[in-house]
């Protein structure tokens, strides 16, 4: 199992490699922060010593990781970020049995329940809040959880977004990286 599991983070880091060159971000600070949260994932490995844990972990912080230094650069969300954090979700479902008619009725209900209200609240304001790509990010989060999550994490990211807004005073910012740091937020405080 151990092989295995080094072996897909050394493909994963090449593919993360290339996307990085691709959109011409790859530069020590954003190799750092990749590194740093991935080992977060070895660390939790080590404590744990549970193969499937420490691949949930990786995929989902490198994905989200992705989508904040590509965000912040070129204004998009990437699907290979997107498609990172729902091979985790799926994982996840997996390791904790959760995988039953039931729960991905209440996952799919979350995130429909979710497009939903925020193309009525742009076409009632009549104008963008936010892009598809930071549609997709928040249906693929909140895919494991309840309704109620998905109130949580808007308010906590919406906040963090105004804070960047008065800081940064610019009008228009990405809001990925606001999503982002809303749901990392979120699940430390379910820990």
């Amino acid at each position: 199992m151990n092989i295995i599991i080094y072996l897909l983070y050394i493909i994963n880091y090449y593919l993360v490699y290339l996307l990085l060159k691709k959109y011409k971000i790859l530069n020590y600070k954003n190799i750092i922060f990749l590194i740093i949260l991935s080992n977060i994932s070895f660390i939790n490995y080590y404590f744990n010593n549970n193969g499937l844990i420490f691949l949930i972990n990786y995929l989902l912080l490198i994905g989200i990781g992705l989508i904040v230094i590509i965000d912040i650069k070129e204004e998009i969300i990437p699907s290979f970020g997107l498609i990172l954090i729902i091979i985790s979700k799926i994982l996840l479902f997996i390791n904790n049995k959760l995988f039953n008619e039931i729960y991905a009725f209440s996952a799919f209900i979350t995130s429909l329940f979710f497009g939903i209200i925020i193309i009525l609240m742009m076409l009632l304001l009549k104008k963008e809040l936010m892009g598809i790509g930071d549609l997709k990010l928040y249906a693929v989060l909140v895919l494991s959880y309840e309704i109620p999550f998905f109130f949580y994490l808007l308010f906590i990211s919406s906040t963090i977004g105004i804070i960047n807004v008065i800081i940064l005073k610019q009008k228009k910012i990405p809001f990925g990286p606001s999503i982002s740091i809303g749901y990392l937020l979120l699940e430390l405080m379910l820990i």
